[in-house]
This record gives C-alpha cells, structure tokens and sequence, in this order.
C-alpha cells in the first residue's frame, strides 16, 4: 500500500514539476522558433560591428541607419530600448530599395519589459529603418547582448535535453508501475470515444471562457462573415458599442480583461431576430450561426450570446470529430491528440470556420483509412458520403478540396452499386469500357479539354488563381520561393501548431512544445494493431507527393497577402506577368500559420510504423501516459490563459 502511494505521489510531483519548469522564465524570455537565424550568431567573431544610439542622434537621423557598409552575407542583432517596445518595427532594405522583411515584437529572441533584441540575417543589406519616436537607445552587435544570448541558448538547450531524457525516463517508469486491476479495468472498459468526449468537453468549455472575444485571430470577421451569408447587412460592433472593450487586448499584451464592462450583463442582444433565406456559405459556420439565431430569440445579454455561439460550435466539433474517431481504424489516440492540440482546443470554441473546416477533414480522412483497410465493398452510400464532405470542406477553404487525392487509395476493386435490384460490379464496369474502349477514350479526352478551359476561366478572374497559374508557367521561381519560405519559415510553423495563442501573442514555453511532440511520437509509434504491409509502395508515394503539393498550394495562397503587406498597388487585379515579376522578386511568402496543416497531419503519420520503434524504445502503459499527458496540456494552457487575459 505505501509502495503505491508514494508511486502516485511521484507522479504528482512529476506533473507539479513540469509545470514549475514550464514556467521558468529563461523559456519565455528567449525565442526559438527560427533556429537558424538563432544558430547563426555563433558564428559572429569577435571583430562586431559596434553602433549606438542615444535618444539625441535619433531625432536628428530620424530614426534611420543608413549605409551599413556591411559584407555581403552579414549577422548582427539590434537592441531596441524603449517604455513601450510592444510599438517599435524595425524595416530592413536592400542596396536597392527592397524591403526584406519587417520586424515586431513578436519577432524578439530576447524580449523583456524595456529591451527587445533582434537577430538579422540577409544579404546585402543597405538600410534600417526603426519605426517608433519613442526609442531611446539603439545598439547593434553589443558584445555584451550576444553573450547573453549564447549563454541563454546554450542553456536552453541544455536543459531541454534533460526535459527529454526525463520524460523517456518517466514513460519507463510508468510501464513499470502496478495499479490496482480494477482501476486498470476500467479505464480498458471505457471506450476511447468517451475519453475524447469528456477530455474535448472539459477542455472546450474551460478554453471557450477563458478566451475572451476577440482574441481568436480574425474572430470579429468571422462574426460579421455569417451575418452576410445569412444576408443580414449587421456590424457586430456598431450594434453592441464595442462590446467587453476586448478589441485592443490583442495588440497590447500587457493589457487585461475588463471585469466590469466584460460582465455588464445589462448589454443585451436588441436588435432582434432576423430571418432570411441564407447563402450556401453559411454552411462553413453553421453551429455558430444556429447558436446567433437562438440567442436572438432568447434576448439574451451579449455575453450568454457569444458563449452560446462558442458552445454550439464546440458541440459540432466534438460530434464530428467522434464520428471520425470511431472510423479511424487504427491509432485513435494519434487522432485524439491532433483534435485536441492546443491550437484545436482554441480554434474549436469559437466564430472561426475552422470548426467546420478540421472535423470534416478529420472525417473525410478517417472514413478513408477505414474503407481502405476495413471495408470489404465499396458502396454507392460511401462515394456520395465522400462527395459530400469534400463539398463541404470546398466551402470552407478551397485549397482543402486536395484531400480529394486520397480517393487514389480505395480498392476500387472492392466497388458494388446497387440500382434499384440490379448490382453493378468494378469487374462489370471493367469489362464495358474495354468493349467500347474507343468511345469512351474519346469522351474522356473532351471531357478533360472542357474541364481545364472551364478551369482555366474560371482561374483567370480569381486573383488566387492567377498566382497559381503564374506559377505554373514559371516553376523554377516559383519552387525557389518556395524553398526560401520554408527556410525562413518552418520554425515558425511548427511553433504555432501547439502555441503562439490568441492573436500570435500568447507564447508557450519550448519545453512544452517538446512535451507536445515528444508525445507525438510516442502516439505515433506506441504499439497498436499491426500496420505492417497495409500500404503499398505507390500509395505511400501518393500520400507524400499529397503532402507536397498541398503545403505548396498552401503557402502559395499567401502570396496576395504578402503583396498587400508589402503595399503593392492594385495587388488583387495584377496580370500573370506582373505576378511572375514579384514571384522572382519577393523574398518570401508570408502570414502561413502552422495551423493550416493540421487537417494533413494524420494523413502523414497514420501510415507511420515500426516494430523496433513500438517493442524497444516505447515500452509504456499507454493508458496512463495519456492521462498524464492530457492532465499536463490541461493545466499548462490553463495556467497560461489565465495569465494573460485575467490578472
């Protein structure tokens, strides 16, 4: 009995700990999520670059640092001091005028109350430009910051590593650890559905309070978005005077809820209920848009309105997703933990469409797999429901419309439809065409040259389209971007997958993203029925060539918003040559979140498997490894939220 006692008393004192090392601030003052640039200040010798300024010389410069006389592959960093440095941007050009990129404080390696240092790493760098009256001082290459930021990351690293050793150390020693068998029983008796019901439910709902409106990214857009597919000409702001006075939290971190304005619950819902026949858009925000309907029904104050709203669209999330769950053939608890990422668990409470967006393609994907791997016919009932859910997922995001590629991976041998009394087989169907393999070979080569004109039209008046057919016609510049992006970028990617919350401005520590993915692994590889031979090599290839195109697609969609970042004139009319120009001038693609490809990732790592993996390295009890794991995420993001929004 003590020997069980002081096990579970260890374990509780493993998750405190964790916690505590979460929030040790060396994680959070120093930045990780571009470790290249990072990496890049080792190499600095000693011969820096010295440059200060004090308040005095920057008004009379204007705050401009003209003609750097720097090699033509330069690293240096900039140390901003200033009241406010949340205010400060920092423009660096080239010889020849062109912005490179801009910096704020959310670009900071090493960020504190008064002081944010940079790390700049470009070529041919000509100017900088430091956008805030209010700097007091600026140093670039101060021997002083660069130590600091070597020691920092040295330690960080170091200490990381002891993370990880300790969390493979742990998962050993809960293998090895006795719990009572009726305790063990009942957690194999309850199904893995319910286990995602009541995690999803708890933390929705927690998740759902603790962010306050607004600080969702582009959530206020998204409430106007379904008043106009319900062709309601409202403005969520005019109509309730600026609700909770949330709006500017976002862009001011140190700013916090407003207690007596945010529960006003005097503040009601008065512009009544509003019924007209809605577009077939409203489809991407449906819960949400049932959730407004009710609540101006109801009357109700605007606070019970928007959570309302919340919970409904949490309530579709979780149907969905347990839909899925159940499809999901194999390694439903990899499923579990991609719903249930911390930037799932903020998307899935909220106005976004992403609600919609992610369980559909958590569905599509799973009904998928299980076809593939368990079912022995495929019915007419399937491809219609296929059809469906890829309609739905069009709605939404239209580059999404790729997951279609996983169509390629049914046995369409396994094919039987069912008209009224008659059966028609793959074989049946087989034999047809090959009887008539002139007439339908022509009909298929017309059908092919009228859908790519009609597409072809069709891309010509999207600017989105456009872009993609400049980049068809010039493909080497296009991948070089491409490239480019992802090396400047990728850190950053999967950074904001399991953090950089709320509007980009609630960071986690680099400690529990490694937590996050370390578990990642173990989900991945932990032992669960044999996929040993399940994939054929040229289906693995169509998955990876999948996951190729469709982050290519991806990053290419935001190549218009980093022409209106950039103040490109007119940057949605722009003909194909004109398009082509700044494919080969821009020096990235900017604004991809780390989020847009979550709905992929299970389409990645579901067909991921290895005996050696599974037998030698992860031996753990896989039922109290996700209890621990789900106690940890919980409180950690818990803690954090409520950190930043309510004290």
């Amino acid at each position: 009995m003590q020997k069980k006692i002081s096990k579970i008393v260890g374990v509780i004192f493993f998750i405190i700990i964790t916690l505590s090392i979460f929030n040790y601030s060396l994680f959070h003052s120093l930045d990780l999520s571009n470790f290249k640039k990072i990496t890049s200040i080792f190499s600095l010798n000693n011969n820096f670059y010295e440059y200060k300024y004090k308040k005095s010389d920057l008004k009379k410069e204007k705050n401009k640092i003209n003609n750097l006389k720097l090699k033509d592959k330069t690293v240096f960093t900039i140390t901003i001091f200033d009241k406010d440095i949340n205010n400060t941007n920092i423009d660096v050009y080239t010889k020849n005028h062109h912005l490179l990129e801009s910096y704020n404080s959310e670009k900071c390696i090493i960020k504190s109350k008064n002081k944010c240092t940079y790390i700049v790493d470009y070529f041919n760098i000509n100017n900088i430009i430091i956008k805030n009256n209010s700097t007091k001082k600026i140093t670039i290459n101060s021997k002083s910051d660069i130590a600091k930021i070597k020691k920092e990351i040295i330690m960080k690293l170091f200490l990381s590593i002891i993370f990880v050793i300790a969390i493979i150390r742990i998962t050993k020693y809960l293998n090895k650890m006795k719990i009572d068998k009726k305790i063990l029983k009942k957690f194999k008796n309850t199904s893995i559905n319910k286990i995602f019901i009541i995690c999803a439910s708890v933390i929705g709902i927690t998740f759902s309070i603790l962010y306050p409106l607004y600080q969702i990214p582009d959530e206020l857009t998204h409430i106007n978005m379904i008043y106009s597919e319900r062709n309601l000409n409202i403005n969520f702001i005019n109509v309730n005077q600026n609700y909770g006075a949330t709006e500017d939290i976002a862009t001011h971190p140190e700013k916090t809820i407003n207690y007596n304005k945010y529960f006003d619950l005097s503040k009601k819902i008065d512009y009544g209920f509003k019924f007209k026949i809605p577009s077939i858009t409203i489809i991407r925000h449906l819960p949400q848009a049932i959730g407004m309907m009710i609540g101006e029904i109801l009357h109700l104050p605007v606070l019970f309105f928007i959570t309302l709203c919340e919970l409904c669209a949490l309530l579709f999330y979780i149907f969905v997703c347990n839909k899925a769950l159940k499809r999901m053939p194999y390694k439903k608890s990899l499923l579990i933990w991609i719903m249930l990422l911390p930037i799932c668990a903020q998307q899935m409470a909220s106005f976004s469409y992403d609600v919609v967006l992610n369980c559909f393609c958590f569905l599509f994907t799973a009904t998928i797999f299980d076809i593939k791997l368990n079912k022995k016919k495929i019915s007419g009932k399937d491809l219609i429901s296929l059809a469906l859910m890829l309609l739905v997922i069009a709605i939404c995001k239209i580059p999404y419309i790729l997951l279609g590629f996983l169509l390629l991976l049914l046995p369409y041998k396994n094919l039987e439809l069912r008209f009224k009394k008659k059966t028609i087989k793959y074989n049946n169907i087989k034999d047809f065409i090959k009887k008539h393999k002139k007439i339908y070979s022509l009909i298929a080569i017309v059908l092919i040259i009228i859908f790519i004109f009609i597409l072809y039209k069709v891309l010509m008046k999207l600017s989105i389209g456009r872009v993609l057919i400049a980049s068809l016609t010039h493909p080497v510049s296009t991948a070089k971007l491409y490239v480019k992006t992802l090396k400047l970028h990728l850190g950053t990617y999967f950074e904001t997958i399991v953090g950089n919350l709320g509007w980009f401005d609630v960071k986690v520590s680099i400690l529990f993203e490694l937590f996050i993915y370390i578990s990642l692994f173990i989900f991945t590889f932990n032992k669960s029925k044999d996929l040993k031979n399940k994939f054929k090599k040229w289906e693995l290839i169509i998955i990876y060539l999948f996951f190729f195109i469709f982050s290519y697609i991806i990053i290419l969609s935001m190549f218009e918003w980093t022409l209106m970042c950039t103040n490109i004139p007119n940057y949605n009319k722009l003909s194909i040559n004109e398009i082509a120009n700044y494919i080969e001038t821009i020096p990235y693609i900017g604004g991809v979140q780390g989020r847009y490809f979550i709905p992929i990732i299970p389409i990645i790592l579901f067909p991921l498997n290895s005996e050696k993996i599974s037998d030698k390295i992860l031996k753990i009890n896989p039922i109290l490894y996700q209890i621990i794991y789900f106690i940890i995420f919980y409180l950690y993001i818990t803690l954090v939220l409520f950190n930043r929004y309510w004290i």
